[in-house]
């Protein structure tokens, strides 16, 4: 077996040029993995990959230079001096990679959770690492969820790992089933299925078919858990037939739930308070630095995983429910800030779709002492054909809900117009957030809590910046 050439803490050039399927030249042994020739130290294998504005081939002898221990690419160039390295040629080194990380996770003795989903993907992965930090934690860094981040991830693990855990993303068709092969998970979990990326699934029924390609292309005796509070809860769980289910939910009978939910602020930050219910065992006590109900189901779903993982002990569980505490607020992610002119700023800047505007706008009807309650919205990007329909149903989704709507975007206009029609208050309409800057400073005054919210495209952060002050 291909497992048997080495231990899962390094890689020998024979066991990567079995599992790449290429041509090794020379021997070797390294302990880590590289995508960057800057990475590329001694010890390490690099990946010459090509993206759309660079070649790593380029970077093949300053790799060797730096002291890599071996190099994968596509072509092995007649001057280049290996030294004491090796290098394994193949046909595509981006597809290598996935083989490698493939053949990695074969035999790694860790438990491996997929985590997929239209929005909370990225929170419960950083939740769970918080929660699971007493035991041998590797996850995806930042949001690295496509098919060079989730190799990279499960590269990372070693004989040491416990738990892996992958943040499983995608842009088109087919991208959840062949990363979920790779990474042939224990526990798949999807948070939550909405309307994102529809320019390249089409409609809510191609998210559906492509977020269910985790459960569909796991491991027979996986588990599976799932957001009981998704309108494609059943769906799903039909899709998941003969698996055995973990189910998570604030207002629907879960496996995981949560009760007496309490919303707190100190020093402008909000939090919210709550208790827990696993499988008929009450836990108390538990508390997020996070304002959104969402971000409660987030942690819910990170309790699912712990007891879809290793079991529901009492202990086990009651670590993951006080760990609730250490979580840190995500930069951007509905981050309070007060700014210097008494303005309160939600700064949900780092993306946005439309189940997310929702859940943001859910955390601002619970704002109680504001003196106005006001939305700048950026456009939705990556929505295809249904983008305007769907910002229009959105501003008029806003009515009632905030006293002031600033537009950034022309799609943002058009939800600006549905709110102004359906409410009829005051809209301002910018064509770009370089257009909003100068205005920021009339715009809002002491007691106003403002909800930023839009694309990462949109760079609204610009402008949560600029009223608040940069960080440091």
């Amino acid at each position: 077996m291909v497992a048997s050439l080495t231990r899962a803490t390094g890689f020998t050039a024979e066991f990567v040029a079995h599992a790449c399927g290429g041509e090794l030249h020379g021997s070797g042994f390294a302990k880590a993995v590289t995508t960057d020739s800057r990475g590329a130290v001694v010890t390490t294998l690099f990946f010459a990959l090509r993206g759309a504005t660079h070649d790593g081939h380029d970077h093949v002898e300053a790799a060797l230079r730096g002291g890599a221990a071996g190099v994968v690419v596509e072509r092995l160039d007649d001057n280049v001096d290996l030294g004491g390295a090796f290098a394994v040629v193949v046909a595509d080194t981006r597809k290598a990679l996935g083989d490698l990380a493939r053949a990695h996770r074969a035999r790694l003795g860790a438990k491996v959770v997929g985590i997929t989903g239209s929005v909370g993907k990225t929170t419960v992965k950083e939740m769970a690492a918080v929660a699971f930090s007493e035991r041998s934690v590797v996850a995806s860094e930042k949001s690295f969820n496509n098919d060079i981040g989730v190799p990279m991830t499960l590269l990372r693990a070693d004989d040491t790992t416990e738990v892996v855990l992958c943040e499983i993303g995608t842009n088109a068709v087919g991208e959840i089933a062949a990363l979920t092969d790779i990474a042939d998970p224990d526990v798949v979990v999807v948070t939550f299925v909405g309307r994102g990326h529809l320019a390249g699934l089409g409609d809510l029924a191609g998210v559906l078919r492509e977020k269910s390609a985790i459960i569909t292309h796991a491991r027979p005796e996986a588990v599976v858990v799932l957001n009981a509070d998704d309108a494609h809860f059943k769906q799903l769980r039909e899709i998941a037939a003969g698996r055995r289910v973990v189910s998570f939910g604030l207002t629907h009978r879960a496996t995981v739930q949560a009760s007496s939910l309490r919303m707190t602020t100190k020093d402008a930050a909000l939090a919210v308070s709550f208790d827990v219910d696993i499988e008929g065992k009450h836990y108390g006590g538990a508390s997020l630095r996070r304002p959104g109900m969402h971000d409660v189901r987030n942690f819910l779903a990170v309790l699912g995983i712990a007891v879809a993982t290793f079991g529901p002990t009492p202990e086990w569980i009651a670590g993951c429910v006080d760990a609730a505490k250490r979580i840190e607020v995500t930069p951007r992610r509905l981050e309070s800030k007060l700014c210097a002119n008494g303005v309160r700023v939600l700064d949900d800047t780092y993306n946005a779709n439309p189940e997310s505007l929702l859940a943001a706008l859910a955390v601002l009807d619970r704002i109680r002492d504001a003196k106005r309650r006001v939305l700048v919205l950026g456009d939705m990007l990556e929505l295809g054909t249904e983008a305007e329909t769907l910002h229009d149903e959105l501003g008029a989704a806003a009515a009632g809900r905030v006293d002031l709507l600033v537009a950034v975007g022309p799609l943002a206009a058009r939800a600006g117009r549905a709110f102004r029609e359906e409410s009829a208050k005051l809209v301002l309409d910018f064509a770009d957030v370089d257009a909003l800057l100068p205005e920021l400073p009339l715009l809002f005054g002491p007691g106003d809590f403002v909800l930023f919210k839009g694309s990462r495209g949109v760079a609204l952060d610009r402008a949560v910046d600029a009223l608040c002050g940069a960080p440091s």
